[in-house]
């Protein structure tokens, strides 16, 4: 389809992301990579009968998905971070690419890269945009900023001290960062505790000034209490894991720290299919070999309790308004590319409905990257990032991953079959 050619798409149903839907056939006029006009079909159908239609009838048409928590560099096989990042930086770009071509498959026309080693993240950005490959259009933090020896340090952006760390900051705005992201604890590097912060609220709040002061968001991976006070004192945007463990490791759900988060209207990316992924990933093993060791037996055990308590925290945090929102943080640890849906599933069976788990991945986590004025819903004016999917993800949600056809900018881009997977029918 030409980018400049209007045409109509034609659904049995449709999710905008607006809360106005009706339950009907819809029509969605595309011209020029724009959505020009959406209504009920019985209405669009006589004001366009000139125009190339492509019929979804079985289908339902949402906003192109937007996964705010991304690592496109990992294979998304179990592989650690710290083996990763000694693959060249060719190797690891040639990577990104082909992942970002299966999150555009799956569905996700926007991404958010959330740490990439050196300047991987940044060449991946501009590939896309210069339509060297296919993938979502890209929001990227180039390198988190780290501790020495801290949590992803070995991207590229270890910086200590205030001066040090303003610098750091300054150098990424410059090499063209959208957003700041804070190691705010350790994490899965070898050589960082998850469970102690790394930076103090005094260091971050410098860095929140230095991209605030541009304009630029600021999200932080908190996987212990303190972290996320140590974010929260800074006014950092978002608070990533957002892991309500205490520096002994013990889960302690502080309603005065949720409450906290709600009032300074933080966004939270709570990331759970991660640790589903890793479970299933630690039984697999054991299956293959007949049994699991004594150490894979004890991780299981912690893995699993770990998720239990997400999942509360995740279901408290629904019914006090925390401002949630959908991100994958894959391809890293056993989370492979291609499977945002499951992150989305994820939050449905931590209490969110239906409905509010389809926003977590379209209007609220287009909001929380800094994109909601032009990702997230079907409207008018918007760019024709279409979404179409078999089945009816609102009573169904399994159904997202039943993909027929993604369009970014209006242009069809699954590949799996051939042409298009509408019924096209020309009508003169």
């Amino acid at each position: 389809m030409p980018h400049n050619q209007t045409f109509v798409l034609n659904v049995g149903r449709i999710f905008t992301g607006m809360g106005n839907d009706i339950p009907e056939p819809h029509s969605i006029v595309i011209e020029n990579g724009k959505i020009k006009n959406i209504d009920l079909k019985s209405r669009i159908t006589d004001s366009f009968k000139t125009i190339t239609k492509l019929d979804y009838p079985d289908c339902t048409a949402l906003p192109g998905l937007v996964d705010g928590h991304t690592h496109m560099m990992a294979p998304g096989d179990g592989t650690p971070g710290d083996d990763i990042v000694k693959d060249a930086d060719e190797n690891l770009l040639i990577r990104a690419t082909h992942n970002a071509k299966l999150f555009l498959n799956a569905g996700v026309t926007t991404a958010r890269e959330n740490g990439a080693k050196n300047n991987v993240g940044f060449a991946l950005q501009k590939a896309i945009r210069l339509g060297v490959t296919d993938g979502p259009d890209m929001v990227v933090c180039g390198r988190p900023i780290s501790i020495t020896g801290g949590h992803m340090g070995y991207c590229g952006s270890e910086a200590d001290g205030l001066d040090e760390i303003k610098k750091e900051t300054r150098k990424l705005i410059k090499q063209g960062a959208d957003f700041i992201k804070i190691m705010a604890t350790g994490g899965s590097t070898i050589t960082s505790d998850p469970l102690k912060p790394s930076y103090t609220s005094e260091e971050m709040q410098l860095i929140v000034e230095e991209a605030h002061r541009v304009d630029k968001l600021t999200a932080a991976h908190c996987s212990s209490i303190k972290g996320i006070e140590n974010a929260l004192e800074a006014g950092v945007d978002m608070i990533i894991h957002c892991i309500f463990e205490d520096e002994t490791g013990m889960y302690n759900y502080r309603e005065d720290l949720a409450e906290t988060l709600v009032n300074a209207q933080a966004w939270v990316n709570p990331t759970l299919h991660i640790k589903i992924a890793g479970i299933e990933d630690i039984k697999k093993r054991g299956y293959k070999k007949g049994g699991l060791s004594r150490l894979e037996i004890l991780q299981l055990d912690n893995a699993t309790r770990s998720l239990e308590n997400s999942l509360e925290t995740v279901n408290r945090f629904s019914k006090i308004g925390v401002k949630m929102m959908a991100g994958s943080d894959s391809p890293w640890g056993a989370y492979p590319p291609g499977e945002f849906v499951k992150e989305i599933l994820a939050l449905n069976r931590a209490g969110l409905s239906i409905y509010e788990s389809l926003l977590t991945g379209t209007k609220h986590a287009a909001h929380s990257i800094g994109k909601g004025h032009v990702s997230g819903i079907l409207n008018v004016g918007r760019n024709a990032d279409v979404l179409i999917v078999k089945g009816n993800p609102l009573i169904n949600l399994s159904d997202l991953s039943n993909v027929k056809q993604v369009y970014k900018k209006g242009i069809p881009q699954y590949k799996k079959s051939k042409g298009y997977s509408g019924i096209h029918t020309e009508i003169k």
